[in-house]
Parts: structure tokens; C-alpha cells; sequence
């Protein structure tokens, strides 16, 4: 089953452009931060305005006229407004105000717009006051309902979503699918041996990154922590908050628990097993070959200690785009083999496994991972101890090659 859609094929530099996409995908984190940043500072602002009304003086507010409108979407959908006005009396002036709630834009909240319309007009009929809430620094401004609506949060939370993603894309802090750095210079003197130009093969010795995924995992689990504990505080301690609001910050407070708990696994994971290594018999591996490589490990395993790996090749395609792309990722390959830890494998406080697979005859070679589809080999070893588990994943140079390209160790 060769490869025709390799990434890198031919005696000529034939590079599949989507090498070049994480370049052009950081360019795209750049609205994304902008618009959400925006989005999110305009939510936190009504939440500022929520929370030092708190103390603003009330005055008497007579309502002259009260509606819900509507707002028909370009798709379709729908969205509300409280509109009308009511004047009141402070420090001797008389004021119109036409901002019933804190949220001046529309929703789609239609229940909450319709409790307070509701309390609006039996104001009307029965000629009754309300009480606003008067900003005593600038008294034309003025609101009547003093709560959280769902507008304010979906501000903030879309907002500082679509800021986040998009910090993420631009700072690359993240990799965009196992994105792998290729030099081009690299790649156009050995236009044959593509694995030298990636920066995921730089010799035999293949070693994990955990502390790169511990730190995302960190900042991710803290940044989510954080950003909900804001909106704790502010719902549960505010009576007139609806229930759908609270439901909903308590289920992000659930997935930012668990985010801390897969944080602090992770962490005495790193601490317990500290990087990993594997050290491959020759670059790159192919087809139709036996390979062996030894998997370096901490010493903090028992003779006799069972070590399982499994050699899987999967293919990733993704069809359609925006909201109807669908990823679908098929295993080609699967394979396990399992190791021993005899009393030979100790050696200077490491313990060393040695690993014996075959790469099928039949196979497909890695491509680009930013490929579509992509293909991808990688070794999975995993050992199960006393507490904290040990794993480690490890990407494989599979490509087809001549014979006298490959390089073994010495």
C-alpha cells in the first residue's frame, strides 16, 4: 500500500503546501484575539457596571411605555430587546432613561426579557413606581433591573473564549496537531530524506516533551480556574441570578475541577518518571522491516516489571469546512509487543527495554501532519505500577527509502 500522496516525493523538492499551514493558521489567531478581546472587555464592562451599582442611589421611576423587540438573525435565528423609556427625578432634575436592564444589547433569552416586560407593564396598569438605580456620577444614566442576564455572560464567556483560542494560535503555544517544524534548507539539499529536514528526527534518540504538555495542561487548568471563579462569585451571590445561570457556571466549575485533577496526575506522572527516551537502531524505520530500539525510562520499576507497547499507524482526514468539517481518524495499523524488565536493564539509575517490532510490507509512510490526510506512526508504551502509571508516546521516522539512504547505529 505505497504512499502516491506523500508529502515528499520524487528527486525534486515536491513539498505538499500545507507544510506552510501552521505559518499562514497563526495569522488567523490574530481577529480571533482581536474581536474576542473586544467582545469580552464589553461583557466584563456591564459585569464592572453590575457590581458598583450596587451602591448607586435608587429614585422613584415611572414607566412610560415598555416592548420586547425583535431582531431576525441573517440565518434566521432570533434575538430580543427590552425597548421604551421612564423618567425619574434626581437631585431636583427630571431624566428620561431607555436602558431598562445593565445589558443594552439583544439576546435570545425570550423568558427573561418577557419576566421583565411583564413587571414593566403591570407597572403601567397600575400606575405603580419602580425603583431604578441611578449612577450618581452621571445621573442620566439609570437601569431598573439589576441582575446577571445571559447576555452579559455569553459576552464574557464566547468573548474570552475566542480570545483565548486565538492566543493560543498566535503564541503557538499549542501545537496545531503535532505540528513539526521543516527546514527548508534542510529539505532542499536531501530532497530524498525528508525525515532530516523535520525537526521530530534529529538522530536516533527520540525523547518525549512532557513538561511542554504539563505546562499547557497548567495554564489551561489555572487560566479556566480563574476565569470561572469570577463568575462564581458573581452568581451565587447574587439572589435575582436565574437558574440556568448557575447551572451552567456549575458545570464549567466541574470541567475546571477535573482540568486541575488531570493537571495534578500529570504532574506526579512527570515527577515520578521524569522524561523518556527511545533509542532507534537506524533512521529512517521502513517497510517490510524488522526494527529494534530500547525505551529509557527513570528507575522507578522492579525487576520482572512488565512493559507493553503498541505500534500504530493512523490516518486523519478531514472533510467539508467551518461549521460542517468533519474529522474522521482510522487506525491502518496496530500491532503490540510486550517486554520484561530483567535484572540486565538496570544501568545507571535508567532502566532500559529493548523493543523488537515489524513495519509492514504493506504500509503507508508518514506524510506532513498538516497533510490532509495525514498519515502517522508512533509508538505507544505504557506500564501499569503502584500509583502513578507510567506512558509515553513517541512519533516514528516511517518513510520509504533506497537502501543505502538508511543509517544505523553504530
Amino acid at each position: 500500500m505505497k504512499n502516491s500522496n506523500s508529502a515528499f516525493k520524487g528527486s525534486g523538492r515536491v513539498v505538499n503546501k500545507s507544510i506552510a499551514a501552521p505559518r499562514a493558521l497563526r495569522l488567523i489567531g490574530l481577529p480571533f484575539f482581536l474581536i474576542g478581546t473586544i467582545i469580552a472587555l464589553v461583557g466584563l464592562n456591564m459585569f464592572y457596571t453590575w457590581y458598583k451599582s450596587e451602591n448607586w442611589p435608587k429614585a422613584q421611576a415611572k414607566v412610560v411605555s415598555a416592548e420586547i423587540a425583535t431582531h431576525r438573525g441573517s440565518k434566521g435565528g432570533s434575538t430580543y430587546s427590552l425597548k421604551g423609556s421612564f423618567t425619574y427625578d434626581y437631585e431636583g432634575r427630571s431624566y428620561t432613561g431607555q436602558q431598562f436592564e445593565i445589558e443594552s444589547g439583544s439576546s435570545s433569552a425570550y423568558d427573561e426579557k418577557r419576566a421583565m416586560l411583564d413587571t414593566l407593564q403591570a407597572a403601567i396598569a397600575e400606575d405603580k413606581p419602580l425603583e431604578a438605580f441611578v449612577n450618581p456620577e452621571d445621573p442620566s444614566e439609570a437601569f431598573i433591573f439589576r441582575h446577571v442576564s445571559m447576555g452579559m455572560m455569553l459576552f464574557v464567556g464566547i468573548g474570552g473564549l475566542f480570545s483565548i483560542i486565538g492566543l493560543v494560535i498566535l503564541t503557538g503555544v499549542f501545537p496545531l496537531g503535532n505540528v513539526a517544524s521543516i527546514d527548508d534548507t534542510m529539505l532542499k539539499k536531501q530532497p530524498k530524506e525528508p525525515w532530516l529536514a523535520d525537526s521530530r528526527w534529529q538522530g536516533f534518540n527520540l525523547k518525549t516533551n512532557h513538561w511542554k504538555k504539563l505546562c499547557s495542561q497548567w495554564g489551561i487548568a489555572i487560566g479556566m480556574s480563574v476565569f470561572i471563579s469570577f463568575f462564581v462569585y458573581l452568581v451565587f451571590t447574587d439572589k435575582s441570578a436565574p437558574f440556568f445561570a448557575k447551572a451552567i457556571i456549575g458545570l464549567f466549575s466541574v470541567i475546571s475541577v477535573g482540568l486541575l485533577v488531570q493537571s495534578v496526575y500529570m504532574t506526579l506522572q512527570y515527577f515520578k518518571f521524569r522524561e523518556s527516551a527511545l533509542l532507534l537502531s537506524q533512521m529512517p524505520l521502513c517497510g517490510g522491516c524488522e526494527f529494534m530500539a530500547v525505551l529509557a525510562v527513570e528507575e522507578r520499576f522492579t525487576i520482572g516489571q512488565e512493559f507493553c507497547f503498541e505500534l500504530v499507524c493512523e490516518r486523519r482526514l478531514v472533510t467539508g469546512s467551518g461549521k460542517n468539517s468533519h474529522t474522521t481518524t482510522d487506525v491502518l495499523h496496530k500491532s503490540s509487543y510486550q517486554a520484561s524488565a530483567g535484572s540486565e536493564c538496570f544501568r545507571n539509575r535508567r532502566i532500559y527495554i529493548p523493543v523488537r517490532m515489524q513495519i509492514p510490507a504493506d504500509f503507508m509512510p508518514n506524510t506532513d501532519v498538516t497533510a490532509n490526510p495525514s498519515i502517522t506512526w508512533k509508538l505507544l508504551a505504557s506500564a501499569s505500577v503502584p500509583g502513578v502509571d507510567f506512558a509515553a508516546e513517541f512519533s516514528l521516522p516511517v518513510y520509504e527509502a533506497e537502501p543505502e539512504l538508511v543509517k544505523y547505529r553504530s
